[in-house]
């Protein structure tokens, strides 16, 4: 819900919205998985510039 208003408040569009809300949703899951130390930090910035990469070039 936040990252929602957040991403509306800065702009975005529908898309914008539906990326930011997504990329939430990747970051939380990956934070679940892998945890919140050294590893877990690094394979949830891995995992966002994936997504991010994914979007910019599609």
């Amino acid at each position: 819900m936040f990252t929602t208003i957040s991403s509306i408040l800065q702009g975005n569009d529908v898309g914008g919205v539906a990326k930011d809300v997504f990329i939430n949703e990747v970051t939380m899951e990956m934070k679940k998985q892998f945890g919140y130390g050294c590893t877990g930090e690094f394979m949830v910035n891995w995992g966002v510039s994936m997504v991010r990469g994914f979007y910019r070039n599609y």
